[in-house]
């Protein structure tokens, strides 16, 4: 009997990759990593679904590797909820539910790299015919046009970690190049709200007769689904494991740009995974969460470019962009609405970020001193022809020095 409940959650672990959704992780589930040794062991295939590998590609992984997986699950009795290779941080991810009395003796196994309780976090609220785009920028409408002579984001690869987006809608049709989905199948519009909204303000379509105006309509977009409405909680939602997916589908895709318009809790795994994506030319911007501050994360990292609102006075070190936080954009079912908070906010400040990147190559510090003291390089130029084209969106703090976008 004992072989037999061994060999069944074997397979289960060796299986799980096939899964064809991400099922919702309750609180008190946890995440254990096991180095994944490249020097070692018999290489065996580990081939997950198409669902969560787009690109068809496959994982192997050494039998020394397996032998410690059957080991650590059958010795403490875990439950298997789902597994995944990270190999941008060289890392298998296994997600497990346990008796808490075993979590001692689990941290100090040297098989296991690092053990971690799942978290979970919140996403954060040229001439046009677009019939939307003067309700959109009002009497700014003339400057966005000017921006967009300067630069529409060609030749750049942004990517955003939100809900799903509906590439179906009018406004975004053909302008996402790609969508990896990581949470529940039965996805209806209030799961893709969120990321639909994201999407819009970034590149919705220009001069198509219909809607609204992305402030970079000529990006390559691609979305990487990570949250959803969880109808419990009356929000939508992340965890770390469907995020770590994601960063790590990211990581593959080479992106220049990537938005997390999304906060929660510190998260070493997710901090990792963000970190190697910046280390490998990424750069990363994240909404902030002004009415959390001990949730703030990843806006919290110093190698991501924070996101608030202008009407946010905290002092930021490294300094923050401040950005609007109101847009009309795109809402699932061909619709349109008016979309308010941080979340909002960084997608402008992606968007901005990708029409710099198109101009020329820098960094993300040189992009968040940029757009962090615009206002200031801008004051004896006209904008015309040059990166004070994007000026027009400048906001000043309470102290009336200039704070960015």
């Amino acid at each position: 009997m004992i072989r037999l409940v061994v060999a069944i959650l074997l397979a289960t672990v060796l299986s799980a990759c096939s899964l064809q959704a991400h099922k919702p992780i309750e609180e008190g589930t946890y995440i254990l990593l096991l180095n994944i040794p490249e020097d070692k062991g018999t290489a065996i295939l580990f081939t997950g679904s198409k669902h969560y590998h787009t690109s068809g590609r496959q994982w192997d992984l050494p039998l020394s590797l397996r032998d410690d997986i059957r080991e650590i699950v059958n010795h403490y009795a875990l439950h298997v909820v789902d597994i995944w290779p990270l190999k941008s941080i060289n890392e298998l991810c296994l997600v497990v539910r346990l008796d808490s009395r075993e979590l001692a003796a689990l941290k100090s196994d040297s098989r296991i790299s690092a053990i971690q309780i799942v978290n979970h976090f919140d996403v954060m609220g040229i001439s046009y015919n677009d019939p939307q785009f003067t309700l959109q920028f009002g009497a700014q409408t003339q400057q966005l046009e000017r921006l967009h002579e300067w630069s529409t984001g060609e030749n750049i690869k942004v990517g955003i970690v939100d809900t799903p987006v509906d590439i179906d809608h009018e406004d975004l049709r053909g302008q996402i190049v790609s969508q990896q989905i990581y949470v529940k199948d039965n996805l209806d519009q209030e799961d893709q709200l969120h990321g639909t909204a994201v999407a819009g303000i970034i590149a919705a379509n220009s001069n198509n007769g219909i809607g609204v105006v992305g402030f970079a309509p000529d990006v390559a977009l691609s979305s990487y689904a990570a949250c959803y409405y969880r109808d419990g909680w009356q929000r939508a939602v992340c965890d770390t494991f469907a995020l770590a997916k994601a960063l790590a589908a990211a990581h593959e895709d080479e992106l220049d740009i990537l938005n997390l318009s999304l906060s929660g809790p510190e998260d070493l795994l997710l901090a990792r995974l963000i970190n190697s994506l910046v280390r490998d030319g990424t750069i990363v911007v994240a909404a902030d969460n002004p009415s959390y501050p001990a949730k703030r994360f990843p806006a919290s990292m110093d190698t991501v470019i924070a996101v608030t609102t202008p009407g946010d006075i905290r002092s930021y070190q490294p300094p923050a962009v401040r950005a609007v936080d109101e847009h009309l954009s795109t809402k699932p079912g061909n619709s349109y609405q008016f979309f308010y908070g941080t979340s909002m906010s960084a997608a402008r400040v992606t968007a901005l970020t990708s029409l710099m990147l198109s101009k020329q190559s820098i960094s993300y510090h040189q992009v968040r001193l940029m757009l962090t003291t615009l206002h200031e390089i801008c004051k004896e130029s006209d904008g015309e022809g040059s990166i004070c084209s994007m000026s027009f969106a400048v906001e000043t703090d309470v102290n009336g020095m200039s704070a960015g976008l």
